[in-house]
């Protein structure tokens, strides 16, 4: 996307029109707090936008919003068998977690202890969602009740965190605090080195996606 300059007065309204290829792509202004639609009036500015949708990479940029515009942006679709469920069998887990048997302590005012796998978590995950490579940082930077040694949490260990006889979300709500459905693991793809996998705390199901996606974070130790 060009980023275009003008002159014209910084407290003008201008529409702001984006379509998408494919036209069902999330379009996100990640600078301003309300959701983007069609035609939307904002003011004279310099806006971020993020275009995401499954099966084609994310697509950012710049837009200088000095006048009406009518943007459309093509997103570069990607082999759409990066995207399946894995085939996961129940010898791979603890039988007593994947048949949902949990057993949580409250270690600190803002973490959970599993008293089954001795890990730590923070009672909540990040408030937005993000790439890999920021999903990694975001752990490293994070202190949570004087803990400083978070790191990002391997795919057997986010499948183990969530509990799949809940739904909406799938983890004990006594414990946690959910603000996101998807969240990155550790573990890249054995065959696709730039595709990690991912747990969907909406009903504990599993996918990998590429890195430039965004998705939220929870930590662990």
């Amino acid at each position: 996307m060009p980023l275009v300059t003008s002159m014209l007065a910084a407290n003008s309204l201008h529409k702001l029109w984006i379509t998408t290829i494919p036209k069902d792509a999330k379009i996100t202004l990640t600078t301003i707090k309300q959701p983007y639609s069609g035609g939307m009036q904002l003011p004279s500015n310099i806006y971020r936008i993020e275009v995401a949708q499954i099966g084609y990479e994310t697509q950012k940029g710049l837009i200088d919003l000095q006048s009406d515009q009518n943007i459309t942006v093509r997103l570069k679709a990607v082999d759409q068998q990066h995207y399946s469920f894995r085939n996961i069998a129940v010898s791979d887990w603890d039988n007593a977690i994947w048949l949902g048997k949990r057993k949580y302590s409250h270690n600190t005012p803002h973490t959970v202890k599993d008293e089954l796998s001795g890990l730590i978590w923070p009672v909540r995950g990040s408030v937005d969602p993000m790439e890999y490579f920021y999903a990694q940082k975001y752990c490293q930077d994070l202190i949570v009740d004087h803990y400083d040694d978070w790191r990002l949490p391997t795919y057997k260990e986010l499948y183990y965190l969530a509990d799949r006889s809940k739904v909406g979300p799938a983890i004990d709500k006594g414990f946690f605090k959910e603000v996101g459905r998807w969240y990155w693991s550790s573990t890249s793809h054995s065959k696709y080195k730039d595709q990690f996998w991912y747990v969907r705390f909406d009903k504990g199901s599993d996918l990998y996606d590429h890195k430039s996606r965004s998705n939220h974070v929870r930590c662990v130790r």
